[in-house]
């Protein structure tokens, strides 16, 4: 707001701008005292949306490239961090639920596996699928423990349903998060079209 005062241009359009650059600073001020978590995500959203609005306005504003250009990035800059936080709560979120259920409950997982994503196939010392299994690419743990059934896709389009127990996890921050799933006995039919792409993709090592 104090760029834009410094030449403001058009003052209708400056006005509108400044409206939502305030609206949106007083409602993260709320959110910042509210001490309920729903009040503190519907303040955020609130803010992003004010913030988005910003954007859109200030390509109607007829300001010095300068100031402009510092008023977009600042707003671009908070939305990014409120994206950040929105990101991290909903993960939180998610981890929260995900310990509260018990370890025994099924689940169903569907996975795409390429031949670039992050979601592959892991093994053991033998290097034999009988002791690795599916490594899936997720933020949304599951814990140790826990049966679930995995729909794999593979590039040829084989479908593979498989009952399966997460052996491991890998949390946040330690490159890629996800589990490791370890599968049940598959039909030689599954596990030709498995070994066929492990032969073009390296499975990843894991030892449990």
């Amino acid at each position: 707001m104090g760029a834009l005062q410094e030449d403001p241009g058009p003052a209708l359009a400056v006005q509108e701008v400044t409206a939502h650059l305030a609206d949106a600073v007083g409602v993260l001020f709320a959110a910042e005292r509210t001490s309920r978590d729903q009040g503190a995500v519907e303040g955020t959203s609130r803010a992003r949306e004010q913030l988005s609005a910003c954007l859109a306005k200030l390509q109607d504003v007829r300001v010095p490239d300068r100031i402009g250009s510092t008023v977009t990035q600042a707003v671009a800059r908070a939305l990014s961090t409120l994206h950040d936080a929105a990101e991290r709560r909903e993960r939180a979120a998610a981890r929260e639920a995900r310990l509260s259920d018990p370890p025994t409950a099924g689940r169903a997982v569907k996975v795409e596996v390429t031949f670039l994503g992050e979601t592959n196939f892991y093994v053991g010392f033998s290097g034999d699928l009988s002791d690795g299994g599916l490594f899936v690419a997720t933020y949304e743990l599951l814990p140790v423990g826990s049966n679930l059934t995995v729909e794999v896709t593979l590039p040829d389009e084989h479908r593979v349903v498989a009952s399966g127990r997460v052996a491991w996890v890998r949390e946040e921050g330690e490159s890629t998060p996800g589990m490791g799933v370890h599968l049940e006995p598959l039909p030689e039919t599954d596990m030709k079209s498995i070994r066929s792409f492990m032969r073009k993709r390296e499975p990843i090592f894991w030892m449990e």
